[in-house]
């Protein structure tokens, strides 16, 4: 199995120890043997391969199988010597690999032997016994290779140079506990443990208070937009901070401006120790506060009453940029303050970029002449559409103001009370609605739409009977009596509808016929349709015999009137007769109702 996946990884390219292999050729069939190993020189193994392959390759392995220490490789004729590093081993085998030439047809693990790797134990400065400093630190002279580790049981580790040069550890955390030293091989994940002795750490309690990165210089740079607080932290040292000691402790951050007034932190931190982290991390919030410089103070007090003291401070220069109002809008944009539910107010509404500096908001609607007259609160906060206050054209004492152009200022102000602004406009118009009716007459000639179906038993008589001008006379079956289409008598008529200035909207059509059932059939009566906006006939009603004026339906102008929102609008009607009847008619009147804007 071994040999199959070495195959399959060379048949890949798998670059092993810097070397890159090729499969071997099926034929490929070589022995070798490796001698006695020689370690007795600290960080070498020595010996020779014994061989009938033109090339071998000879590794030495760490425990981890596939975990490479030191490699060599050449042509071999008959025997190979070798010499490699175990640096970082107390252990390992020597692998054999034999191959057709170098990196091409190589057979895998051909044999493979173990040994005990020899190190030197280098001159080690040990932290004094107890130790009571500040900087836990540890020297090295050595002569060996690889690379040196040093680690306490309760700390990090870090490399250690084999000149001499002290080191500092990383912070261990007080008490009894042993500190480590670590020969570890290049490149991989091997470690020989070289020696170690045993330490008490006794340190008297002490915290330092200090502020992390990015903000460690002085003085520290915040911009609240940004980060609207600043982190600081509080390090203890000392026997008291061990796990199995315990105090109280308190933290209590003060900011002041210039003139040392406290303007932000001021409520204590309590903490009851042991703590599991010897670094203390907190946060102090600015964003409340303008731009400008501050002073950080940071106390911390521990001990039964507590007793011992620490004070120390940080300079601030805060950036606290003036909020960003993304838009200030109004809807509608002009406001007829008549309350008659056309337009009576417009909803302002200011949205920040961002809620997270947003604290307040406000509008004022000033005149021509650049006094405000009316002042609004939004009537809903933080809503995440934006702040929103509705304006009905009335000024702070509750008139309506006079009909114009307005400002409309929004302003945004933030935790520290710096406030932005923006501006637009809102039209003021003072006029209010009020129903209008217009009508035109037209005689029955002057109105056809130039369209007629008249039957074939059937008449129409321009004018009619009766002599009025510009009439028609609609009759039916004047010639013969053969069916219904036959007798037939019907015309269509139109009318263009005025659109006035002020028109709003039109609110209902009716049209109204003068005339009456001819001499002739004294009680005839007449038909008269409405021509729909989605061309359908509908509000069909029968005119009586009567000489007069007779009046159609009254229907929505929505449904009736055509083409609205052109210049010419326009309705349209059809008069009929059927069965014999016949009807002379003068007139039409088109009466339409509709809503216009007036002044006040």
């Amino acid at each position: 199995m071994t040999r199959r996946v070495t195959t399959l990884l060379t048949t890949l390219g798998v670059t092993l120890g810097g070397l890159v292999v090729t499969a071997a050729p099926a034929s490929a069939a070589y022995t070798g043997t490796i001698g006695p190993l020689d370690t007795s020189t600290p960080g070498h193994v020595r010996g020779t391969v014994t061989t009938d392959a033109p090339y071998v390759v000879v590794r030495v392995m760490a425990e981890d199988y596939w975990q490479i220490a030191a490699s060599t490789q050449g042509a071999a004729a008959g025997t190979f010597d070798f010499d490699l590093e175990t640096w970082g081993l107390d252990s390992g085998r020597v692998r054999v690999e034999t191959c057709t030439s170098e990196g091409v047809g190589c057979a895998g693990l051909t044999e493979e032997q173990p040994f005990e790797a020899s190190d030197v134990v280098p001159e080690v400065v040990w932290p004094a016994d107890p130790f009571t400093g500040e900087d836990f630190t540890i020297a090295i002279t050595d002569s060996g290779g690889g690379y040196l580790w040093a680690q306490t049981a309760t700390g990090d580790g870090v490399v250690v140079p084999g000149d001499g040069t002290p080191t500092v550890l990383p912070a261990p955390v007080d008490g009894t506990q042993n500190v480590y030293l670590n020969r570890c091989a290049n490149g991989i994940s091997a470690c020989n443990g070289l020696t170690q002795r045993e330490v008490t750490i006794d340190r008297p309690i002490s915290a330092d208070a200090f502020l992390p990165d990015p903000w460690s210089t002085s003085p520290a740079v915040v911009n609240v937009d940004a980060t609207p607080s600043v982190t600081a932290a509080v390090e203890l040292r000392g026997t008291g901070v061990n796990p199995e000691a315990s105090l109280g402790l308190a933290i209590h951050p003060t900011v002041l401006n210039a003139s040392g007034a406290a303007v932000a932190g001021g409520t204590s931190k309590l903490y009851d120790l042991p703590l599991s982290d010897r670094t203390i991390t907190f946060e102090v919030g600015l964003d409340h506060l303008k731009s400008g410089a501050y002073t950080l103070r940071i106390e911390t007090a521990w001990g039964a009453e507590p007793t011992q003291r620490v004070t120390e401070e940080f300079h601030l220069e805060v950036t606290n940029p003036a909020p960003v109002i993304n838009a200030l809008t109004r809807s509608p944009s002009a406001v007829y303050p008549a309350a008659d539910g056309y337009l009576d107010s417009t909803v302002l509404t200011l949205t920040p970029a961002t809620w997270a500096e947003a604290d307040s908001a406000r509008f004022e609607i000033i005149n021509g002449a650049g006094t405000v007259v009316r002042d609004l609160n939004p009537t809903t906060d933080n809503s995440w559409d934006g702040y929103k206050a509705r304006w009905n054209g009335t000024s702070n004492s509750g008139t309506k103001v006079p009909s114009g152009t307005y400002t409309v200022k929004g302003y945004l102000t933030d935790r520290s009370g710096t406030t932005s602004e923006k501006a637009t406009t809102v039209t003021v118009v003072r006029k209010h609605l009020a129903n209008r009716t217009w009508t035109r007459t037209q005689t029955a000639a002057a109105s056809y739409a130039d369209w007629k179906y008249i039957g074939s038993c059937s008449t129409l008589r321009r004018p009619s009977l009766r002599g009025w001008s510009g009439s028609f006379g609609l009759y039916s079956n004047t010639r013969c009596t053969k069916g219904f289409n036959a007798g037939i008598a019907e015309t269509h008529h139109g009318m263009y509808v005025a659109k006035p200035s002020n028109l709003r909207r039109y609110l209902d059509v009716r049209v109204s016929e003068y005339g009456g059932a001819a001499k002739s059939r004294p009680t005839s009566r007449q038909g008269l349709a409405y021509l729909s906006t989605s061309n359908e006939w509908r509000a069909a009603t029968t005119l009586t015999s009567g000489l007069g004026t007779h009046h159609g339906l009254t229907r929505a102008a929505s449904g009736f009137i055509h083409d609205r929102g052109t210049a010419s609008p326009w309705v349209y009607w059809s008069a009929a007769v059927v069965d014999g009847r016949r009807y002379d008619v003068k007139s039409f009147t088109v009466r339409v109702r509709y809503e216009a804007l007036v002044s006040d």
